[in-house]
């Protein structure tokens, strides 16, 4: 069975509602996800759920390493895109910096 993952990039305080989120992603276990968050709160976090801590500034920084890393990478093969949004969604995720 082929699996997915999300990434969640979430900062801020969680909504009233994310204990019944965690618990639909506990349920469907044929997906993982990753949540980026600044938000230190303690949750029974299912298995398929993984949690990273860091600043919302941390993960822009992040991603602009990565989609620069990318596109030099890609350039350098000969690949280079001719537009920024193939560079964005790098890994399933769309982001604007």
């Amino acid at each position: 069975m082929k699996k997915c993952l999300f990434f969640l990039p979430y900062f801020g305080k969680f909504p009233e509602y994310f204990e019944l989120f965690l618990r639909s992603c506990e349920i469907n276990n044929a997906y993982n996800w990753i949540i980026f968050t600044d938000n230190n709160e303690k949750y029974n976090y299912p298995t398929n759920v993984k949690v990273i801590y860091l600043s919302f500034q941390e993960f822009r920084t992040k991603i602009k390493i990565k989609v620069i890393s990318y596109a030099i990478l890609n350039q350098r093969m000969g690949m280079f895109f001719q537009n920024t949004q193939k560079v964005m969604n790098i890994g399933g995720i769309a982001i604007v910096i």
